[in-house]
């Protein structure tokens, strides 16, 4: 799911209080005054709460709801917890409202509303999104701090190569991960099962796990919240029997995803290697002890090196007008650190985002960080960009492989006899995050 760009210019106008773990189912039939309800809701005190609180919301964001107005409240319920670190306390209230919503046109629209309010010596600070809040654990205050810093990962899929067999190998991967940006991501949408060309039975099982990658990724950590974007549609034939699939990115995240934004960059259909549509995905993260929400994308760039020369620009660009710490993940398909002709970080810095490998200490001698191909690697391709933090360390999994199964197929160099079956072509990047002092409440 996604959810509709927010304002975050402004908090909502007013919210009451509300109790602890409190459910509250609604029986109350709409009116005409914005705030609905039959009179015996109004018995309700707590019902009454909720109502002035969807109520200044919807004052609140009239571009997300425009000209709405409170039909029905159909389900609410809330949960309230007290967090501590050292002498500070934080007090975090998680709320969502299932309701009924009165458009312009008379038709009643149901839309599920999540608000965190995070209470400080600063006030109260509020968050909203379309997205139920409730079912993914608490993130500790001390989240990005050197005692407990924040780990991203980049990770390419390298879509359904071997992909069935390499899932245990990506979920070992991904443990202790608080968000991860994945590149490569497919779902198979057709199988031309009239392809005579291809000498083997019908069966795309060692393709994969799922017809969407997707959702195998996702229950590899069914603890965190799952954004897919496909880029494309193509038909692919070297793996197996023709198929249509699509491609494209997706973030996993450990903590709140208050948004998801889709930056879709230029396509040059003039430039034979700029074949492939591509993308910048990019989701708003929420912390309660930040001022400002964390933004974290991921991508995945042309084989054309002009194709990449201009998508970095737009990249850089509207990284540029974010507010808070970013990190930005991905496949750049293009040395980094290099004396080569285009180096992302030469038009990325003008965004004020830092190579995490190089900010955190490394890219001495000896400490080249290759990442492709991950059982010979001769470049680094593969990022992780920041701003607003330091990297308190930098690591690269994916390199050590399992021996191969009998009976699969050879892809790329893997499973070829001699090198073993790997977690993907590419390594990943991980960075530690700590955020700087000015973006803590």
């Amino acid at each position: 799911a996604h959810a509709a760009p927010m304002d975050f210019s402004k908090p909502p106008a007013s919210c009451g209080g509300h109790s602890d773990e409190t459910e509250v189912p609604s029986d109350a039939s709409g009116d005409d005054d914005g705030v609905g309800g039959n009179p015996d809701a109004t018995l309700n005190p707590v019902m009454d709460q909720y109502k002035s609180l969807m109520g200044s919301i919807l004052g609140s964001y009239p571009s997300v709801f425009p000209g709405m107005r409170l039909h029905d409240i159909t389900s609410a319920k809330t949960q309230e917890h007290v967090v501590t670190e050292g002498p500070k306390a934080f007090k975090i209230r998680y709320i969502d409202v299932d309701t009924q919503l009165l458009d312009n046109n008379g038709l009643i629209q149901e839309h599920k509303i999540g608000v965190v309010e995070c209470s400080h010596k600063e006030g109260n600070h509020f968050m909203v999104s379309h997205y139920s809040h409730l079912p993914v654990s608490l993130s500790p205050p001390s989240l990005g701090s050197r005692a407990n810093p924040l780990r991203v990962m980049s990770l390419n899929v390298w879509n359904y190569n071997l992909f069935g067999p390499r899932l245990g190998l990506l979920k070992d991967l991904m443990q202790g991960m608080h968000l991860i940006g994945l590149q490569e991501v497919r779902s198979k949408l057709k199988v031309q099962d009239n392809d005579h060309s291809y000498p083997g039975p019908i069966d795309l099982t060692y393709l994969g796990a799922s017809k969407f990658q997707s959702l195998a990724l996702a229950e590899l950590r069914p603890d965190m919240e799952f954004v897919y974007e496909p880029a494309q549609m193509f038909q692919e034939q070297s793996q197996g029997p023709y198929h249509t699939v699509h491609e494209g990115l997706g973030v996993m995240s450990g903590v709140r995803i208050l948004e998801s934004r889709v930056l879709r960059l230029t396509l040059d259909r003039m430039d034979p290697s700029d074949y492939h549509q591509r993308l910048c995905l990019h989701t708003v993260i929420q912390l309660p002890h930040l001022r400002h929400p964390f933004h974290f994308l991921t991508t995945h760039l042309s084989l054309s090196e002009k194709a990449r020369r201009t998508t970095l620009n737009q990249i850089g660009e509207y990284i540029k007008h974010l507010q808070g710490p970013v990190a930005l993940t991905g496949d750049f398909n293009n040395p980094l650190g290099t004396n080569h002709p285009l180096d992302p970080s030469d038009i990325l810095w003008q965004a004020g985002l830092r190579d995490g490998f190089l900010d955190a200490g490394y890219g001495g001698p000896g400490q080249r960080g290759l990442t492709f191909p991950s059982w010979s690697p001769i470049k680094r391709i593969d990022a992780v960009y920041v701003r607003g933090v330091d990297v308190e360390d930098f690591e690269l999994l994916g390199s050590e492989p399992i021996g191969c199964a009998p009976g699969l197929p050879p892809a790329g160099e893997c499973c070829n006899g001699y090198n073993g079956l790997y977690p993907s072509d590419h390594l990943f990047p991980v960075a530690s995050l700590v955020f700087h002092k000015e973006h803590l409440l």
